[in-house]
């Protein structure tokens, strides 16, 4: 278990101090070269470093770092920016290519389309580019398109598939939304049916690129669902409950608080996103006037949450190209154990996805190592 300590007080500090301006909570930071160096390391296992290094922007020249590790982090900004900026060109040309050939409304989804709400948008680590084009008939209409462009496209499950341009990976979901629960999935269909509505996604810029972004009841169930599948998987790190900070902070005055309860209720997460806001308030200092609805903090351990943050990191740091190396039986038994031991951990919280997920998840995964079929 991973040991909670002036370190990764000043990491938290320092994130606060980047999203939310707080200039207190930074007054009395000084750490040795040492202590700085373990923060970093935790900052990028975390993926979180640009925002930590905006953090220690805001910090009196006396207590920042050594020039040393100051300019690592400008390289590291530099290299993130880079990217930021050739996933949003990438983005672009996908979508005016895509509007000259196909009818189709292109909703960006999750990671890219979160950046915006960041004070420095290109400083929120980029993955892929996650489009969704309103179902699986549309999905599979684009994958032929892409196909007919010379490119390969990868068919995985849960309506999924991806391809590759430029080096950048773009993930095309069939699905908007997927459960666990065999007693919610109905409700999938429901909400994508409702997509169609003209109060589903609206048009946003991000650094002068014109993208559909889903509305916030939407686009927070999505968040809050996608992030608990991470966390009963692989995990899920400080960049996660960033985005929820962010979010709530950039949306609060779009966000109706009585929609987005009825949602998260229906698809049996609003335990899971109330516990992302709780930490979103108690470890990222989100002023509790962020919440979308009123809300007993004290009511949800999210100690425990930054405990098994801490332990395991985030997904991508410790997965960056979106492949497992490991294989064999032993490392199918260790992914059922690490599911079951979240499961437990966090079952209380989103009773049925949890469990449907751990269940699912596991059987499947052993499934395809003996037999080879891909369920």
């Amino acid at each position: 278990m991973y040991r909670f300590g002036k370190v990764e007080e000043t990491l938290l500090s320092l994130i606060r101090s980047a999203l939310f301006d707080d200039s207190q909570c930074i007054k009395n930071i000084r750490l040795s070269d040492e202590e700085w160096k373990k923060l970093l390391t935790i900052a990028d296992r975390q993926s979180v470093t640009c925002i930590v290094s905006d953090g220690i922007s805001k910090l009196p020249k006396e207590q920042q770092p050594s020039i040393k590790i100051c300019e690592q982090l400008k390289e590291i900004r530099k290299g993130a920016e880079m990217l930021y900026y050739n996933h949003l060109k990438l983005l672009n040309y996908l979508l005016i290519r895509l509007q000259t050939e196909v009818d189709i409304d292109v909703i960006l989804l999750k990671g890219l389309g979160l950046s915006l709400f960041y004070p420095i948008p290109s400083h929120r680590t980029c993955g892929d580019i996650d489009l969704y084009f309103g179902g699986e008939d549309k999905s599979e209409s684009v994958n032929r398109i892409i196909s007919k462009w010379g490119v390969h496209v990868n068919e995985m499950t849960d309506g999924e598939s991806n391809f590759n341009l430029n080096g950048i990976v773009v993930e095309n979901h069939g699905r908007l939304l997927t459960s666990h629960n065999p007693f919610r999935r109905r409700n999938r269909q429901v909400i994508e049916n409702s997509l169609n509505k003209e109060n589903a996604y609206y048009l946003r810029e991000i650094d002068g690129v014109p993208v559909n972004i889903l509305t916030p009841s939407y686009n927070n169930l999505l968040l809050t669902t996608h992030s608990l599948k991470h966390l009963l998987n692989e995990g899920i790190g400080l960049r996660q409950m960033c985005d929820v900070a962010v979010f709530l902070k950039s949306e609060k005055e779009r966000i109706d608080g009585n929609d987005l309860k009825e949602k998260l209720e229906k698809w049996g997460v609003k335990g899971w996103a109330n516990l992302c806001y709780s930490f979103a308030v108690k470890h990222l200092g989100m002023p509790e006037s962020y919440l979308p609805y009123r809300l007993n903090i004290s009511a949800y351990n999210s100690d425990k949450l930054l405990q098994s943050i801490l332990d395991t990191g985030d997904f991508i740091a410790s997965n960056p190209n979106g492949t497992y190396q490991k294989q064999g039986l032993g490392h199918a038994l260790g992914t059922a154990k690490r599911i079951y031991m979240n499961t437990l951990l966090f079952v209380r919280y989103a009773p049925g996805e949890a469990l449907g997920f751990s269940v699912s998840t596991t059987w499947k995964f052993i499934v395809k190592l003996i037999t080879g079929k891909k369920l």
